[in-house]
């Protein structure tokens, strides 16, 4: 994670300073990137910026990169299922994990449970 919230104004002041110092730099979003943004739609907005402004980052969502013959780079950011959308699991990362009330969905706070995402 570059830093919660700011992860855009960080990522891109970096890549502005540094870009031209490395052949390839390879960037995954960290969960803290999302606080204050759209789950479904930050890493879309980011990869393209990404794309249309660095021609030497790689932004891993959920992808990979062929580094060489014998280096695969695999990226993501690992978000879970909750054991399957066990009510249980649901219940404790809502209650235990600050990324429910600062990421969004649609503009509600992003808990992945249907029923208290709009409460």
């Amino acid at each position: 994670d570059t830093c919660e919230g700011r992860c855009r104004t960080l990522l891109f002041n970096f890549l502005d300073n540094h870009y031209h110092r490395f052949l390839k730099i390879v960037f995954v979003l960290g969960n803290h990137c999302y606080y204050g943004e759209n789950f479904y739609t930050h890493g879309e907005v980011i990869q393209k910026e990404v794309q249309d402004n660095y021609h030497n980052v790689v932004f891993l969502n959920d992808t990979s990169y062929k580094l060489s013959d014998d280096i695969q780079i695999v990226g993501s950011t690992l978000w879970t299922d909750f054991d399957k959308g066990s009510p249980i699991m649901m219940g404790d990362a809502v209650r235990c994990m600050a990324d429910y009330m600062w990421i969004y969905s649609d503009g509600n706070a992003c808990c992945f449970i249907e029923s208290k995402c709009n409460s």
